[in-house]
């Protein structure tokens, strides 16, 4: 099952980007998953979401979407565009949330909207950029950010040090990839090594 962000992120997107989707959706009142009336529904409906999840979804999407800049960012823009490609022989999938002329711009939430430089890293937004870029051949990519406590806003372009730390990544998940998976070696022999 998702996680609570995993469902919270998905809903926000939906709400900013595809709102149609929205209006399918199977909604319940109760007060947990735990409950009789969301696991009856749960057996009727492939999603089934609370009405909690829903009303912490519409107070990011509404804050994003009563922000000039994140307006701006979504004019004349496409939403949710799919694409497959094989990049060094390997099959990638990605969807962009937002692509315009020259941009790739990806919604996300945070926890803490003054460390999202060190969730970033973290969460792999660089590697995530840089195959993106490739991916959709753009020139720059953004990180749209909704603080989820106290629905600030931040735009966070990328620079060249944040997409080649991504491309490093990337090389270095490729080289695992054709080492243990193509060459079959040992996946328990793999370690990690670093100077700190």
């Amino acid at each position: 099952t998702d996680s609570s962000a995993l469902v919270l992120g998905k809903l926000l997107h939906w709400m900013v980007l595809e709102p149609h989707k929205v209006k399918k959706l199977h909604i319940v009142e109760a007060s947990s998953k735990n409950t009789k009336i969301y696991k009856e529904a749960k057996n009727e409906h492939d999603e089934v979401y609370l009405r909690k999840e829903i009303n912490d979804a519409e107070r990011l999407a509404d804050a994003l979407l009563r922000n000039e800049a994140v307006l701006q960012l979504l004019n004349k823009a496409e939403f949710e565009v799919p694409e497959i490609q094989m990049l060094d022989n390997l099959p990638f999938r990605a969807k962009a949330d937002i692509l315009r002329d020259d941009m790739i711009c990806d919604i996300k939430s945070s926890q803490d909207i003054q460390s999202f430089r060190y969730s970033a890293d973290k969460f792999g937004y660089d590697l995530q950029a840089y195959i993106y870029l490739r991916m959709f051949k753009k020139e720059k990519c953004c990180f749209i950010v909704v603080d989820k406590n106290s629905t600030d806003i931040g735009i966070f372009e990328t620079s060249e040090e944040f997409i080649a730390r991504g491309e490093d990544k990337y090389k270095q998940a490729i080289s695992n990839y054709k080492y243990f998976f193509q060459e079959e070696n040992d996946l328990d022999q793999y370690v990690l090594r670093g100077v700190l």
